[in-house]
């Protein structure tokens, strides 16, 4: 539950999750669909996610400071959660 809670109760890993639900992204990628965050949380966010065991983290050695990152098939299994939990908090348009 303490684990849980250390990855709902934080204010950016929930949106990191929701923007990797659905590809591989880059820093870049990820920092521009977030807008607000900056660059210092971004990354420690991500590193706590890979340390979580939620987030890979992929360097391609071909190609100078490529890094992509994507969701573990555990934070996969986590997105019905976060798709829900955040359309319940949506107000509603009627």
């Amino acid at each position: 539950m303490r684990r849980v809670m250390s990855i709902v109760g934080s204010k950016w890993k929930p949106i990191v999750i929701w923007v990797l639900r659905e590809r591989t992204a880059r820093f870049g990628q990820i920092a521009a669909a977030i807008e607000v965050v900056s660059r210092k949380v971004l990354t420690d966010t991500l590193q706590e996610l890979e340390a979580d065991g939620l987030v890979l983290r992929k360097e391609h050695a071909a190609l100078a400071q490529r890094v992509e990152y994507s969701l573990t098939p555990g934070a996969r299994r986590c997105c019905p959660f976060y798709t829900n939990w955040w359309g319940g908090m949506r107000p509603s348009t009627h």
